[in-house]
């Protein structure tokens, strides 16, 4: 250093040591501009991010951008290519763009025109974690598809049909359709604005997930459309048909439905009504709850009796058929016997109820007279059974009858006192006992 400043002292003019001056930031200038982008690289701030892309496509080193949602965030710093295509690519980005990718973040090359030329490189945040610094792999990157790529796919005929409908777009857009393409463009903002809403909704909540599903969903029902052709075809037959046939009563209709709101008054009106029936149901059907808890166990009981009874129910309509004519019968005789009946109640329903129907169940005992009848074999039977013994006596000593009528049958018989004195008072005191003891 010391010497070059010595040969500037020693040197000639001003004017030489100005020009040697010049030449050296020149050439200082020259190298930063050559080096520029190296430069920029080395001293610029920031974290690096690695790469896999099948190919290399457009991605220049220090030119290429990296964008995050369309913004810049970086620029690519390296390319290098393996022998079969595969690009590694080192991308130098801003602080905290590593905390935005997420664990599983994609890498896209994106063309910046519509002809291509230009790509830029976009960053894609996807996962749920932190990004772990590993290169992303080609799974997850992609580059684009340029238009001449399609083009060379095509068939011949179809390229030559698509410039004549290139031909066809440029006849559109021309002059005399200006006015119409600009009227569109103006009206195009206030369409497109709910149209987006619409596209955005149609994606779902999942739009990865929700919109393939339902594209497919409609495939799926456009080939069971086209299965069922001739069904479809019915139906619209029909519907044409139902269609006609409303237009046709379409008076009609209207009048219904112009009374519609009237008969839904009425409807409400008696819905009211209708309520406290159904609230004192509901109070009855739950003080019914008990009774048709039991109503099971009686069923099951009485099933084997229902059984039996069936062919006596079987019998039962000829029988009441037979009976008709009786009960008819019957009818001027009831009306009869009605004041009777309300003669008898009363104290002689009273005492029949009462004392005579207590005497007759009681156990027979003698009284006065008869007190010594009701013992031995008699001891234990009713009053009732001794009148019933004593008519049917009644009713044998009567049997032989003649032209006259009926007899009385006596019949002579020996006891152990046949073999005594007979005294006539005895057997008259015996007979009477109010002879008994007597002058």
């Amino acid at each position: 250093m010391s010497a070059l400043t010595n040969w500037f002292r020693t040197a000639g003019s001003p004017l030489t040591r100005r020009a040697v001056i010049l030449i050296v930031v020149l050439a200082a200038v020259l190298t930063a501009l050559a080096f520029k982008t190296q430069l920029s690289l080395l001293f610029r701030s920031g974290d690096t991010i690695h790469a896999t892309f099948g190919q290399n496509y457009g991605l220049v080193s220090g030119k290429t951008k990296v964008k995050i949602a369309g913004l810049q965030v970086g620029v690519v710093s390296d390319v290098q290519q393996d022998a079969d295509g595969t690009t590694h690519v080192d991308m130098k980005v801003d602080d905290g763009v590593k905390e935005r990718l997420g664990s599983t973040p994609s890498a896209r090359v994106e063309p910046l025109t519509v002809l291509g030329g230009e790509y830029a490189l976009n960053l894609v945040p996807g996962g749920a974690g932190e990004y772990v610094d590993k290169a992303i792999p080609k799974s997850r990157t992609h580059v684009p598809v340029e238009l001449d790529a399609i083009l060379s796919a095509l068939p011949s005929k179809t390229r030559k049909n698509l410039q004549g409908t290139i031909k066809e777009a440029g006849a559109t857009l021309g002059d005399k359709n200006q006015k119409s393409i600009r009227s569109f463009a103006r009206q195009a903002p206030r369409v497109l604005d709910p149209s987006t809403k619409l596209v955005t909704a149609v994606q779902g909540t999942r739009p990865q997930i929700d919109l393939p599903q339902l594209v497919g969903n409609l495939e799926s029902i456009a080939a069971a459309l086209n299965e069922q052709d001739a069904a479809l075809a019915r139906s619209l037959v029909n519907l044409n048909t139902t269609t006609t046939t409303l237009a046709d009563h379409s008076n009609d209709l209207s009048a219904t439905v112009a009374r519609l709101p009237t008969a839904l008054d009425e409807t409400k009106a008696a819905t009211d009504q209708l309520i406290p029936t159904l609230r004192q149901l509901d109070r009855t059907a739950t003080g019914l709850q008990p009774t048709a808890e039991r109503v099971g166990p009686l069923v099951r009981t009485l099933e084997p009796t229902l059984v039996d009874a069936r062919p006596v129910a079987a019998k039962l309509p000829g029988l009441l058929e037979d009976a008709q004519p009786l009960v008819q019968d019957l009818v001027p005789t009831a009306r009869t016997t009605k004041p009777i009946l309300k003669d008898i109640k009363g104290p002689v329903i009273d005492r029949v109820d009462g004392p005579v129907l207590e005497s007759l169940g009681s156990t027979y005992r003698g009284k006065g007279p008869f007190k010594d009848t009701g013992g031995g074999v008699q001891a234990d039977n009713k009053f009732y059974q001794e009148l019933a013994y004593m008519v049917t006596n009644l009713d044998r000593a009567s049997m032989t009858q003649d032209a006259q009528g009926s007899l009385l049958n006596f019949q002579a018989g020996v006891s152990a006192g046949s073999v005594a004195p007979l005294n006539l008072d005895d057997a008259l005191a015996q007979l009477i006992p109010q002879l008994k003891g007597s002058d």
